[in-house]
């Protein structure tokens, strides 16, 4: 279970996500493949996943 903090933390993260997502979806559609793309190079060459 998330306190009170860590909660208002996940939030934030969640609503970024989530605007940004919206913002390129919506405004920048030709790049959200190449973003996506990048993304998981990013995670693969930072954190193995």
């Amino acid at each position: 279970m998330l306190n009170t903090s860590n909660r208002r933390i996940a939030r934030i993260s969640e609503f970024q996500h989530l605007a940004l997502d919206i913002i390129i979806r919506e405004q920048f559609p030709e790049y959200r493949d190449r973003i996506i793309v990048e993304t998981d190079k990013r995670l693969e060459q930072y954190h193995g996943a």
